[in-house]
């Protein structure tokens, strides 16, 4: 299975990987979020909304928070809201959901006081 498909035979390989698109207009946001992320190097967490309509790029300012946390080793935990729904904490529950399912992932030793 290491054979390409037919028809990407001939391309070259970086046009093969898929790349995230530039991120446009988002100057202002992305020092806000750097200098809250060397705030929280120290072990002080953080909690921040990015919040607009549709279309204006928030799934991809959210990658390039990522990328940037996970160059300073900090864990990002997102949750999305869903504009048709009335679920106030359904962010949270999405949280919640997602490191639940890292914790039943590993082999860990849960100690019961």
């Amino acid at each position: 299975m290491d054979v390409p498909f037919a028809l990407d035979r001939g391309r070259r390989l970086s046009r093969l990987v898929r790349t995230a698109p530039p991120l446009v207009s988002r100057g202002l946001e992305l020092d806000w979020i750097e200098q809250a992320l060397q705030e929280m190097l120290p072990g002080d967490p953080r909690v921040g909304l990015i919040l607009g309509d549709a279309g204006i790029s928030k799934t991809r300012l959210l990658q390039e928070v990522r990328a940037n946390a996970l160059q300073c080793r900090i864990q990002v935990c997102h949750g999305r809201c869903c504009k048709d729904l009335t679920l106030p904490y359904l962010p949270f529950v999405d949280v919640l959901r997602a490191q639940l399912a890292l914790l039943i992932a590993l082999p860990v030793l849960l100690v019961h006081y």
